[in-house]
């Protein structure tokens, strides 16, 4: 009976522990020209991978097996809009549960006239020193481009997020039927 016991309290401690120290969300991303690749790799306890996707998901002929249906992205983006309000306050309370250590980007912009790239790229400039010069862990950069309309970026993201302090908005997004509803069809694609 002892060892029962003794054996719970482990479970629940351990599970507690998982959820303090929260997941882990290592990014990388690259668009060049009209080629763009991605991976997210999330680990428990910073160390173990428990999900890993790769885009492109090449199957064994090494052709592209990523398919998204033209009515399944309508159906999904129509649940979202009419679900903003609910997804919008989940995100806000999911923000509060991040810890960034590592958020890097840099944009390689350019348009067709020199006028309006200096103009965009000015503008990125503007935008991205409050984030650069307010948190340590954060480098977004931008670099004109003056010979014609392009619009390349790589990055990479190491984020962990505490899972205690999302439990509560997750069940509450749940519950929304709207919100499941999405969760089934992207499930099907």
């Amino acid at each position: 009976m002892i060892n029962w016991i003794f054996i719970g309290i482990l479970i629940i401690l351990i599970v507690i522990i998982i959820l303090y120290r929260g997941v882990r969300i290592i990014a990388n991303w690259q668009k060049v020209g009209s080629q763009f690749e991605f991976s997210v790799r999330i680990k428990i306890l910073s160390k173990f991978t428990i999900y890993f996707l790769q885009y492109p998901c090449l199957d064994n002929d090494g052709e592209n097996n990523n398919k998204y249906e033209n009515d399944v992205i309508r159906d999904v983006l129509e649940n979202v809009v009419n679900s903003f309000d609910l997804i919008m306050d989940f995100f806000k309370k999911f923000l509060n549960s991040l810890k960034v250590k590592k958020l890097e980007n840099h944009l390689n912009f350019g348009m067709d006239s020199y006028v309006t790239t200096a103009k965009y790229v000015g503008y990125l400039w503007s935008i991205f020193t409050l984030p650069n010069s307010s948190f340590k862990n954060i480098s977004l950069s931008v670099e004109p481009n003056f010979n014609g309309m392009i619009i390349d970026f790589e990055g990479e993201c190491d984020i962990n997020i505490n899972l205690l302090q999302i439990i509560i908005p997750t069940i509450t997004l749940l519950k929304n039927k709207k919100i499941r509803n999405i969760i089934k069809k992207l499930k099907k694609r």
